[in-house]
């Protein structure tokens, strides 16, 4: 006999949790239009909990993700008896927390295993959804593309989480699919605060311009996560600087948080996290940057300070810090 459905679904998302944080196809040889084309593989019979989830679907693209908000699902699915979608569900939260920097890989691992031990008790049916949901989420973690998309059903959703890790994988297979691509734009309102649905936006925009804003957003949402620095690589490339800049860019918004600190605290000192970006070639971040810290300038206390950081500082920086204090 099988267990309450209820029950089992408790087990999954619990395993899935984060210290407090919050029908299948082969789809190998899926082309573009079978997946843009509305043909369903997954089905909810169970109307309450299909209304509920488009429910959550929708406040999601209007207010955005809310931590917890995959194990919910996860556990609404599971009780509809869908368990593949359900790990998937729940692994969105453990997704998030990875590209904000606040998990680690090996967390990741332990909370997989973790799901693939307590879904060993489930019955056979239930273990064989748990696993190939686990295999495809292990596979999209190595980049193993084709393995990821073989094993992932086709969401009732067409922007679940399970939708934006089948479009992804197909994209990193067929970057000029322009097809695949609309099917990534469509989805954006519901992962606006993603920073990997930008990371992957990043990768395949052909126009410079986009490319370099998906960039710009992945950062701004996880200034330290682990897609920054890639991101920080696309946009000095875009500024014709070299790959070493990288570490030294900051966006606007990290220059403007930069500035309002100084001025918060009453602290020139603050600004010295300006020099690196101040020190590179110029480019609209360091032109932009050299704009604020001139701006302060008009402060007595802030314009002494430049002006002595200047006669201490090298070659560009240097220059800079004259400029912007009023002794060039």
């Amino acid at each position: 006999m099988n267990r309450p459905l209820i029950t089992i679904g408790i087990s999954i998302f619990t395993v899935f949790s984060i210290l407090g944080l919050f029908g299948c196809t082969d789809r190998a040889n899926m082309n573009t239009a079978e997946i843009l084309g509305g043909r369903v593989e997954t089905k909810l019979e169970d109307s309450a909990i299909a209304a509920e989830l488009f429910s959550r679907a929708e406040m999601e693209r209007r207010f955005g993700y809310q931590a917890g908000a995959g194990l919910f699902e996860s556990s609404l699915l599971e009780r509809a008896g869908h368990y593949s979608e359900a790990v998937f569900s729940a692994y969105k939260d453990i997704a998030y927390a990875r590209s904000y920097g606040s998990i680690d890989q090996r967390v990741i691992e332990d909370r997989l295993e973790a799901v693939l031990a307590s879904g060993s008790a489930l019955g056979e049916e239930t273990m064989k959804s748990i696993s190939r949901a686990v295999r495809a989420i292990r596979a999209f973690n190595l980049k193993s593309w084709e393995d990821c998309i073989s094993l992932m059903e086709i969401s009732f959703l067409s922007d679940s989480f399970s939708s934006w890790m089948l479009l992804a994988a197909q994209i990193q297979l067929s970057p000029q699919d322009q097809a695949l691509l609309n099917a990534y734009a469509n989805i954006q309102a519901r992962y606006v605060n993603f920073p990997e649905y930008w990371y992957f936006s990043m990768l395949h925009e052909r126009n410079k311009d986009l490319a370099r804003d998906a960039a710009e957003r992945c950062i701004q949402l996880a200034p330290d996560g682990p897609r920054a620095l890639e991101a920080r690589n696309v946009i000095v490339l875009s500024y014709n600087l070299d790959q070493k800049d990288s570490v030294s860019l900051l966006i606007v918004p990290e220059i403007e948080s930069i500035a309002t600190n100084s001025i918060v605290q009453g602290n020139p000192e603050v600004l010295r996290g300006l020099f690196p970006v101040l020190a590179l070639p110029d480019n609209p971040s360091t032109l932009y940057a050299l704009g604020v810290i001139k701006g302060l300038c008009d402060n007595a206390p802030v314009r002494e300070w430049v002006r002595a950081e200047a006669k201490k500082a090298d070659t560009r920086l240097a220059e800079r810090l004259r400029y912007a204090g009023g002794s060039l």
